[in-house]
């Protein structure tokens, strides 16, 4: 079932899977064989709970049920209800619990409740940043129309959400009823958690980090906790599979429904922490093993450039800091911070080719953004620089291209030496933008690029060789078969076209064309 941290909820549960390109096979010339295994994920999602960071324009608005703490004394035991995944969660993550940590199980309207934040409970200046977010996602053209954005949230924070950790209460939340195993693989999601906070306290790691470390810090939060569930689901017994596998088919089923009219935007806002921290916990693994993932809790991730390609992480690439663009008369601010590489990545790719898209994004040096309103309008003004002239040419290739598939007179491109300023205004309710929708699908593409990455490095490619590969291969593939990734990934035919695009590469990559 899905899970969250923080009252943060997960969402649509498939069954986990190592890796999302295990059924491609060897990658190396040596080794071109067929391999067999249909690749599984699970897909998850935030909630509202404490304060909301919208990826897309960190506008945030606070829910006032999580607190700082309910004074309660620690328990002297654990519930023995969790106890076998306590000690499971312990021995995979190689790290003990300091005390036990309190599990609630809640009535199902409790749990809910838990989970929803009623509009009674927001305040007027959460209803305008709520309106403002609305109108900057429309302005960056990731959003058509005129969404209930609160309502949105909920939804997507209550279906198919089985537990959930918060680090203010210091407390893990369940439904009560029978210990399936698909809940008790979402408890050892939430323990490891639970573990992470007793080690590495959570909420000191996020409540001072700007917007696109947070982001970074989440998905490596999120994606060990997914390492150790895959884990425990890998040691159910051959009937408690079975279970589990109807469990979460139906679940599944269930949430699609629920969740049908929900923009993909928002979708993969909630879910990018989890699909791309994956492939940053494999970079780690591939690196250093469980203790690189320790290290990586001490000196944690910086940007998001370090979740859309991990080698940056490893490579010590931190960002650039870049001002934040100076406001006209008129104008009032209404936030400022940074929007992320992922920001411009999706934002690029709902409108643009994909494989310009990535390229683009790969050059991303740092930014720095503002929100403003002016004549009642509001608007945001980004500047981006990249990490060397040429990368910022190129990204100002790509923004020139997207500034032309804006609503007329909504969006304009400047330059002044190495940085690039977005300015764009949101066009209104009334006037479609024509988005593409593909933001979900479009996060699968620098995951299957790392995944690619790492499996060649497995095969003693060296790394620099083992990136260029996966990069080629990914350049190379058609956009029809970039939004079809989930879909593809379990088809041989597509696993020796992969292998066939490898074969390739690999004379591209020797003679520097990668």
């Amino acid at each position: 079932m899905a899970s969250g941290i923080g009252g943060e909820a997960g969402g649509p549960p498939v069954p986990p899977t190592p890796g999302l390109t295990d059924g491609i096979g060897p990658l190396t010339p040596e080794r071109l064989e067929p391999q067999g295994g249909a690749p599984r994920r699970r897909r998850s999602r935030w909630a509202i709970v404490g304060l909301l960071v919208a990826l897309v324009v960190a506008a945030a608005f606070v829910v006032p049920r999580s607190g700082d703490g309910d004074g309660e004394a620690e328990p002297a035991a654990w519930d023995p209800r969790v106890q076998d995944v306590v000690r499971f969660v312990e021995a995979e993550r190689g790290l003990a619990f300091e005390h036990p940590v309190p599990v609630d199980f809640l009535t199902p309207e409790e749990f809910r409740d838990e989970l929803t934040t009623e509009a009674t409970d927001i305040t007027p200046k959460d209803r305008r940043e709520l309106r403002a977010t609305e109108a900057i996602m429309r302005a960056l053209g990731l959003l058509d129309g005129d969404i209930d954005l609160l309502a949105e949230f909920n939804r997507i924070s209550t279906e198919g959400v089985a537990a959930f950790y918060d680090p203010a209460r210091k407390r893990v939340f369940v439904p009560d009823g029978p210990l399936t195993p698909s809940l008790r693989a979402t408890l050892a999601h939430e323990l490891t958690h639970a573990l992470h906070d007793q080690h590495y306290d959570l909420s000191a790691m996020q409540d001072d980090a700007p917007d696109d470390q947070a982001s970074a810090q989440r998905a490596l939060i999120e994606g060990d906790a997914e390492r150790i569930e895959h884990a425990y689901v890998g040691s159910l017994s051959d009937a408690d599979m079975v279970q589990y596998r109807e469990e979460t088919k139906r679940a599944a089923t269930e949430s699609r429904r629920a969740l049908k009219g929900v923009p993909p935007i928002i979708r993969a806002i909630f879910e990018s922490p989890y699909v791309l921290g994956e492939s940053l916990i494999g970079a780690l693994l591939l690196d250093g093993g469980p203790s690189r993932i320790n290290q990586a809790f001490i000196e944690p991730p910086t940007s998001e450039e370090h979740l859309l390609d991990p080698f940056t992480y490893l490579d010590g690439d931190d960002p650039i800091e870049v001002p934040t663009p100076a406001l006209s008369n008129g104008e009032t601010e209404v936030d400022a911070g940074d929007l992320g590489a992922i920001t411009w990545y999706l934002l690029l790719a709902e409108r643009l080719d994909l494989h310009t898209a990535l390229r683009a994004v790969d050059g991303w040096g740092g930014d720095a953004y503002v929100i403003y309103r002016s004549r009642d309008r509001f608007c945001v003004r980004a500047a981006f620089q990249g990490d060397d002239l040429a990368e910022t040419a190129q990204m100002e290739r790509a923004l020139t291209a997207w500034v032309d598939t804006m609503p007329q007179a909504s969006a304009a491109l400047t330059r002044e030496g190495e940085i690039l300023t977005l300015r764009s205004c949101d066009p209104g309710a009334d006037v479609s933008s024509a988005t593409r929708d593909i933001a979900e699908r479009a996060l699968l593409i620098p995951l299957v690029r790392t995944s690619l990455a790492a499996g060649i490095e497995e095969e003693g490619v060296e790394r620099p060789a083992a990136r260029c590969l996966a990069a080629v291969i990914i350049d190379r593939l058609p956009a029809r078969s970039l939004l079809r990734l989930r879909t593809l990934m379990t088809r041989e035919a597509f696993a020796a076209q992969i292998r066939e695009l490898a074969s390739a590469a690999f004379e591209s990559c020797r003679s520097g064309g990668g």
